[in-house]
């Protein structure tokens, strides 16, 4: 396995890629996988096979990709007959009983064709399900179970349309923009909530204390292009150290 470069006088050689067995679970019918390193990250125009096409459309007009691929599936299991359907539809995103407030900004982009042309609300609101099809309407974020004050806000203030739904087992907030993403729009946005420290935060007989956490991005149906998580340790705390069974960048 290797990636193509250029040389001196811009001659092109092949830089030979880390490649090593991947420690995950077993593979059906006995296939192999491994982890390759790329010699450089791949940019977020460089990870996706979705192009929007048209480039550019109006409020009412749906939203159509291209989508780019092999036509060749590589699969661990015996593959008989290979008949390429697709139907998708893009859119574009020591323990105590004290309680401790994470917060999440998010600044989300809508990816699809880029909008042209004037915005009505009055269409919109008039046609939803003609005009604004292609829009971003709403979004569900997976919280840790038994969250408490929650909220949704923005630069100008609280945001009122959210809806939670919350059980010991999971807890999930609905939650609406403050105006319709269209293709090429962004907006940022603030969540955050309570919950009880006893349930991620554990004590070892040696004295060290670990804390568990899910590691990514909430918000269901996005592509994550950068997400930085930051911990704030009580003082006199040392020797932090972070397990993520991927390779991440980390800075103290």
């Amino acid at each position: 396995m290797a990636a193509r470069a250029e040389g001196k006088r811009k001659k092109k050689m092949y830089v030979p890629l880390s490649v090593k067995p991947s420690d995950l679970a077993a593979a059906p019918n006995g296939a192999r996988l491994y982890s390759i390193l790329l010699s450089t990250p791949l940019k977020p125009a460089e990870e996706t096979m979705l192009e929007p096409f048209p480039a550019e459309i109006t409020q009412s007009d749906p939203q159509l990709v291209y989508y780019r691929d092999s036509a060749v599936l590589l699969s661990p299991y015996h593959v008989w007959n290979r008949l390429p359907t697709s139907k998708c539809q893009a859119i574009g995103w020591s323990p105590s009983q004290e309680w401790t407030p994470p917060v999440g900004l998010y600044k989300l982009k809508h990816g699809g064709a880029q909008h042209k042309g004037v915005f009505s609300r009055l269409e919109y609101q008039s046609r939803p399900s003609i005009s604004g099809v292609s829009s971003f309407k709403n979004l569900l974020a997976r919280l840790p179970p038994r969250v408490h004050s929650v909220y949704y806000r923005d630069e100008i203030g609280n945001i009122s349309s959210s809806h939670l739904r919350s059980d010991s087992q999971k807890s999930e907030l609905e939650i609406e923009p403050r105006y319709p993403l269209f293709g090429g729009w962004h907006c940022t946005f603030t969540i955050g909530y309570g919950l009880l420290l006893q349930d991620f935060l554990f004590e070892s007989d040696d004295g060290w204390r670990y804390m568990n956490l899910t590691f990514g991005c909430p918000l269901f149906d996005t592509v994550v292009d950068d997400l930085t998580i930051k911990v704030v340790l009580p003082e006199g705390s040392t020797s932090p150290q972070a397990v993520v069974p991927f390779l991440t960048e980390q800075y103290l």
